[in-house]
């Protein structure tokens, strides 16, 4: 039906507006406007109608990150600011607040702590080479990354993915998807994996694993063609 109907939105759609609402709601709550956020009250049993399967959960591949890495975007801290996404897998919530009090150094190793937006759990990602790479320099203090308005910073990730000759539709949140498919392809271990993206449930971690294995054994199946 949603093919046939471009007005009705995807899961994966309905699930980022849902999110931005909770973020929102969230936020209110912490500025006392509101007690509670009545997304709270809200079952995962009526959260599965908008959530993603599997096979709606777009990544790039490495190759399709090289490509991206290698173009300019129309504008540089959204491309710096996705890119660092890639290699920690925070979501946009988190990476919009992201404030350098939250970046961490002990000697040479460096790590975001920080308690992420969606569901109030301190996490403490390791920033590596690459993810250092995509810093911009470093302030005492406020915000690590100046980014526009949401809709501005979609627009630009599409223009950018367009330009990179990418037929994917590039949101931010692909950022996050690709950050847990590479490490899987790579070798890391689920559980490891599950508490780097803050996961409460390694079973939401398992649909990476899913999405993985499915591309050895569609890797295997060229063999037979």
């Amino acid at each position: 039906k949603e093919k046939e109907n471009p007005n009705i939105l995807s899961r994966y759609t309905t699930h980022n507006y849902y999110n931005a609402l909770v973020a929102v709601l969230n936020n209110a709550v912490r500025e006392e406007l509101i007690e509670i956020n009545p997304a709270s009250k809200v079952s995962a049993e009526e959260k599965k109608i908008i959530t993603p399967t599997s096979n709606e959960r777009t990544y790039l591949s490495l190759e399709e990150l090289q490509r991206l890495i290698d173009t300019k975007c129309g504008n540089e801290q959204v491309k710096r600011a996705f890119l660092f996404a890639c290699y920690t897998g925070l979501r946009y919530s988190d990476i919009v607040t992201l404030q350098w009090e939250d970046i961490k150094k002990d000697g040479d190793r460096m790590s975001v702590q920080k308690t992420m937006i969606k569901t109030r759990q301190l996490i403490t990602v390791p920033i590596g080479k690459a993810a250092a790479s995509y810093l911009p320099p470093r302030k005492k203090g406020g915000k690590v990354f100046s980014l526009p308005f949401i809709n501005s910073v979609s627009n630009s990730l599409k223009a950018w993915a367009k330009k990179a000759e990418i037929k994917k539709n590039v949101s931010f949140h692909v950022s996050r998807h690709t950050f847990a498919t590479s490490l899987l392809t790579k070798g890391a271990d689920l559980y490891t994996v599950s508490k780097l993206l803050g996961h409460t449930d390694i079973a939401v971690t398992q649909v990476y694993a899913e999405i993985v294995n499915q591309k050895r054994v569609e890797a295997i199946k060229l063999l037979d063609e």
